[in-house]
């Protein structure tokens, strides 16, 4: 586990703070966005110094997560370097992931109802839905082993499996994505719960459906969903969530007022 580990405050520049704080906010996004699951679930940023991976503490939900001291240091080999609090068994998923994809910054497992339903089947990921051509022929499946990855050499077959795609369903395990920034990450997730709830919908109803036939013209050469509709994303669910915040302190106000009277 590593020496004597420092706070977080100690080891945070500008910068490394307002991209914690960003990841912070993508983790209640995702939680919004049907991503949480008790407290488990964790997103991580890949340090800007090497020294490893900032990833979310256990004990708190994604919905949970408020800012920077949420997330731990943690170096390749597992040691807690810097933060307050546990950390999640499976860290692995995350630094062998790292290692194997130099170009990602940000890693998410977690446990979506309808990603993890459809991880126990072979349905395809079909073009369903326009979102859904995005990933069309795009996700992983990782059937190897269902149980937690907490060791090295389990991630790094999880990692080869991944290969160059965004986005894999792990066997009755739920879900692994990532992405280039933080934005990209949670903009992944998100599609693709919507797109693994509507294939799930559909085969529910016994119905013959054909997928789209443009689903390849609407690829990008790099990554997943193209980098301006990323940011429109983006900006809507951080806005959405805004929203929420604001009606659920409206609320919890109102409510204290009608109890003081």
């Amino acid at each position: 586990m590593g020496g004597m580990r420092l706070s977080t405050r100690k080891v945070l520049g500008q910068t490394l703070e307002i991209r914690l704080s960003e990841l912070a906010e993508a983790c209640r996004i995702l939680e919004m966005e049907g991503h949480g699951n008790m407290t488990l679930g964790h997103l991580s940023l890949r340090d800007p110094d090497g020294r490893g991976v900032w990833m979310k503490r256990t004990g708190i939900s994604l919905g949970e997560v408020s800012g920077p001291d949420d997330f731990l240091l943690v170096d390749f080999g597992g040691n807690l370097l810097a933060g307050s609090g546990t950390r999640h068994a499976e860290w692995p998923i995350h630094t062998e992931i790292y290692r194997a994809r130099p170009e990602l910054n940000t890693i998410a497992h977690t446990y979506p109802f309808y990603g993890s339903v459809l991880g126990a089947t072979a349905a395809p990921i079909a073009a369903v839905t326009r979102e859904a051509c995005y990933f069309d022929g795009r996700v992983a499946r990782f059937s190897i082993t269902s149980n937690l990855i907490t060791t090295p050499e389990r991630a790094r077959k999880l990692a080869e499996v991944l290969g160059p795609h965004y986005a894999v369903l792990m066997h009755n395990h739920g879900v692994a994505f990532c992405g280039r920034n933080t934005p990209e990450c949670v903009v992944v997730g998100v599609v693709l719960e919507r797109v693994c709830k509507s294939i799930v919908a559909l085969n529910a109803t016994g119905l013959e459906w054909s997928p789209a036939r443009e689903a390849e013209e609407m690829q990008p050469a790099a990554g997943v969903i193209p980098e301006h509709e990323t940011a429109r994303f983006w900006n809507y669910y951080r806005r959405k969530l805004a929203r929420v915040t604001a009606r659920t302190a409206s609320a919890v106000a109102a409510q204290s007022t009608r109890n003081v009277v």
